[in-house]
């Protein structure tokens, strides 16, 4: 997959990411300092609009940059019907260390609509 975009055509570009790692909130994915993780980029016009990358977009950008993104799961998945088959998919191994995931963002395919699921056991052990 290749991005095609041009970049002379728009304001602003805001990169969303956090932070993670020793010291950040209770989970330290075994780390002794921090690191990044992009999840969202947003490029804006002069007129107010903004375009959204989807996440495979977001991921081929943020590589030729060097710039890690939080690690795509899955690309196509059919969301569940209910909270608490969501909340089934939230838990698992973590991508980043093999240890406790803290949940998944399911994001449409166009990258606008979003929301996060954070798994229960995840919550009891590092929020209860």
């Amino acid at each position: 997959m290749k991005l095609h975009c041009r970049f002379d055509e728009y304001e602003f570009v805001t990169i969303q990411g956090e932070t993670y790692g020793a010291g950040v909130q209770k989970r330290d994915y075994n780390m002794k300092d921090h690191d990044l993780a992009v999840f969202n980029v947003i490029f804006g016009k002069a007129d107010g609009t903004t375009t959204r990358l989807n996440p495979g977009a977001m991921k081929i950008l943020m590589n030729h940059y060097d710039i890690p993104t939080v690690p795509i799961v899955c690309e196509s998945l059919e969301l569940p019907n209910t909270c608490d088959e969501i909340l089934a998919l939230a838990g698992g191994k973590s991508a980043i260390d093999g240890g406790m995931r803290e949940g998944l963002v399911f994001r449409s395919l166009d990258g606008v609509r979003s929301f996060k699921a954070v798994d229960n056991e995840y919550l009891a052990k590092y929020h209860g």
